[in-house]
């Protein structure tokens, strides 16, 4: 289990070398539950490669797509030392663990490379708390980059559910803010008596 400081989703600003080299256009956010977390990483240029089956697309894109990246598992912390260990990855996982020493500074989550020398700055966008907005965007943006027209599809039919429900959704909060704070006045049913006429 991790503390509640470091759940939530985070996006990466920056990652930085030694040789004064660093990234900062390569999409990168991070997921991180309670125990388990998920990584994705996509460089610039794969957001503006064509959008069609891998076969299909020009030598030029296998080094792009190469440098993309996707991992998930679970994560211990002990002290600063965070070990992020992978269950499933998208490339191969490298000779050494991945493990970082994490600090807040500023607002933001440093994180300090243990094997490999580099600094990543973090920023959350997300703590958990409330709704999954950040969660559902960043699925949404994996889909719609891997899988463009499951994504599509999947819209359209958010999008009609949306139109069919609004409706009825707006007129049961009529209903309710009406009995809460309109004035209904009750009106008691007239009964009416037949007479078996005079005697």
């Amino acid at each position: 289990m991790v503390p509640d400081w470091l759940v939530g989703v985070w996006r990466r600003r920056l990652i930085a070398f030694p040789d004064g080299g660093e990234d900062r256009t390569t999409t990168v956010f991070w997921l991180q539950t309670r125990s388990t977390f998920a990584d994705i990483r996509l460089p610039q240029e794969s957001l503006s490669l064509p959008k069609r089956p891998r076969p299909a697309l020009s030598a030029e894109a296998a080094p792009v797509l190469a440098r993309q990246d996707g991992f998930a598992g679970h994560t211990t912390l002990d002290g600063d030392l965070c070990t992020w260990n992978r269950w499933i990855s998208y490339r191969p996982p490298g000779p050494t663990p991945d493990a970082g020493r994490l600090r807040l500074e500023g607002g933001l989550l440093i994180e300090q490379g243990v094997h490999a020398d580099y600094r990543e700055d973090w920023e959350r966008l997300d703590d958990g708390a409330e709704g999954t907005m950040a969660f559902a965007g960043i699925g949404g943006l994996f889909l719609a980059i891997t899988h463009p027209l499951a994504f599509l599809i999947l819209l359209v039919l958010f999008l009609a559910l949306v139109v069919w429900l609004a409706p009825k959704v707006f007129r049961f909060l009529a209903r309710v803010f009406r009995r809460l704070f309109g004035r209904e006045e009750a009106t008691e049913p007239i009964s009416v008596r037949a007479d078996s006429g005079r005697g």
